[in-house]
C-alpha cells in the first residue's frame, strides 16, 4: 500500500503460444501491416530492435509486455520466449557500448545470448486506426473522433 491508499498493482504481461510457429519475418511483417513503423513520430524508435544471430528464428512464444525490465525479462526467458514484443523501446538512445553494469544493457545482451528477438511498435500503434488511442478514446462519451496526425 502506497501514500493516499494507492495499491501497487501487478502489471499483466501476456504469452501467446502458437503450435506450429512462425518465421520472425512473418511475425514482423503482420505486425507492421497492422501498424506501419512510418506511422511512428520521428523521434521515437520502433519495430524490430533486436535480432538474434540464428536465422531462421521460428517463433511458438511471444511475451507481449508494457515495459522490459529485468524481471520481465528474466520472466521471458523462464518460459522459453523466442520474441517479446514490448510497447516502449527498450533501446531508445545510441548504444556505445554493451556491458553488464547497465540494465538497459544487461537485457539487450541476455537477448542475444537467448536468442530472443524484441519488436516494439510504440508510437505507430498509438496512431494506427483501431490502435492504443482508438482504444483509449472508446472510454469516452465522444460523437465524432478525428486524429490530429495520420
Amino acid at each position: 500500500m502506497l501514500k493516499g491508499g494507492f495499491q501497487v498493482k501487478r502489471v499483466a504481461r501476456y504469452f501467446c503460444t502458437m503450435t506450429t510457429g512462425a518465421s520472425l519475418t512473418r511475425i514482423v511483417s503482420v505486425l507492421e501491416a497492422f501498424a506501419p513503423i512510418k506511422y511512428a513520430e520521428s523521434w521515437d524508435n520502433v519495430g524490430l530492435l533486436i535480432e538474434p544471430y540464428r536465422k531462421p528464428l521460428n517463433v511458438k512464444k511471444i511475451m507481449l509486455t508494457n515495459d522490459l525490465t529485468e524481471p520481465v525479462m528474466q520472466e521471458a526467458i523462464e518460459k522459453s520466449a523466442d520474441m517479446i514484443i514490448a510497447y516502449h523501446p527498450p533501446i531508445f538512445t545510441p548504444l556505445k557500448r554493451i556491458v553488464q553494469c547497465d540494465w538497459k544493457q544487461r537485457i539487450i545482451s541476455l537477448c542475444l545470448a537467448e536468442s530472443i528477438a524484441v519488436y516494439s511498435p510504440h508510437t505507430a500503434w498509438d496512431v494506427v486506426p483501431g490502435g492504443i488511442n482508438e482504444w483509449l478514446a472508446c472510454a469516452l462519451p465522444y460523437k465524432n473522433m478525428t486524429p490530429i496526425r495520420l
